[in-house]
């Protein structure tokens, strides 16, 4: 485990490098000294509606024994109780800027099916032809904050490398009910038909990536892009954006497919989780 944690920071480093020096090779000659180092900020409120499909891995289900749960949502709106998307920025000048983007998101009764069961000696898989009634409740609240530098701007296109951290927490509480038996591989061992179980679970990762936006002719449409790569308490997370926007004076349009993915292992309650669907905000700048 040690030796694989330390090949992921590698490989992370590395492309942290890759992008900083790609800023530096494209980067425009500095500002002039008559620039003006002003502080000017945006907010976009946003709708995200993505299918959402995630694997938990319950611990102390029945006893000493653990439970591994599917969740899958294909139509997000039925489920949906709360959504609470937003994104912050604040940039001085031209060049430098912070970015924060907070997203809480609360599904209830999203069927599930227990996907196998643990009783220590490694897990048992559960016919999915066995489960009746399974449904999971979460509520997930995702943190991302970046800060970076506009290392190359022209009248077609902009670049900026990015670096930061992203935290994801989730709490969910699963209710089965089993047709069938689970029976362990030892005497006496067996996961019980009907239960229920709620636990939290939170991950940091660090980040790295790149933003920026290309133009369509001389007008105000624009192809705004993002990607970032992380990893820490999970094995490995990415981000990926692409949209169109259209510019006001006051802010912007834009309308973008957006996908966000986890992929953790061990005994955390998060073991992988995929986000994938398109977006609409409205930025107001000041």
């Amino acid at each position: 485990m040690k030796g694989k944690r330390t090949v992921r920071w590698a490989v992370f480093l590395a492309v942290a490098g890759f992008v900083g020096g790609m800023g530096f090779v494209y980067a425009e000659a500095p500002a002039a000294a008559t620039e003006k180092k002003e502080w000017r900020f945006a907010i976009t409120p946003y709708l995200w509606l993505p299918d959402l499909s995630t694997t938990l891995r319950h611990e102390g289900a029945s006893g000493s024994k653990s439970a591994e749960v599917e969740v899958s949502a294909g139509d997000i709106l039925e489920k949906l109780e709360m959504a609470l998307p937003l994104a912050l920025e604040a940039r001085l000048g031209r060049r430098w800027f912070v970015f924060s983007d907070l997203i809480y998101m609360a599904l209830g009764d999203e069927k599930s099916r227990v996907k196998n069961v643990d009783f220590g000696s490694g897990p048992i898989d559960v016919d999915a032809s066995a489960d009746v009634g399974t449904d999971t409740t979460l509520s997930i609240t995702g943190w991302t904050v970046l800060g970076g530098y506009r290392y190359f701007e022209s009248k077609k296109a902009s670049f900026e490398p990015t670096f930061g951290f992203r935290y994801i927490g989730m709490e969910a509480e699963t209710e089965w009910l089993l047709s069938g038996t689970v029976t362990g591989p030892g005497p006496g061992e067996t996961f019980q038909k009907s239960g229920s179980i709620k636990e939290t679970g939170e991950l940091w990762d660090a980040l790295i990536g790149c933003r920026g936006q290309f133009w369509l002719g001389q007008g105000r449409w624009g192809v705004p892009y993002y990607i970032d790569l992380g990893t820490g308490d999970s094995d490995f997370t990415w981000q990926a954006m692409l949209g169109i926007s259209y510019g006001f004076k006051w802010g912007e349009l834009s309308a973008s497919y957006r996908h966000l993915e986890y992929h953790v292992g061990g005994s955390n309650l998060i073991q992988d989780i995929k986000f994938s669907g398109p977006t609409l905000g409205f930025a107001f700048r000041f």
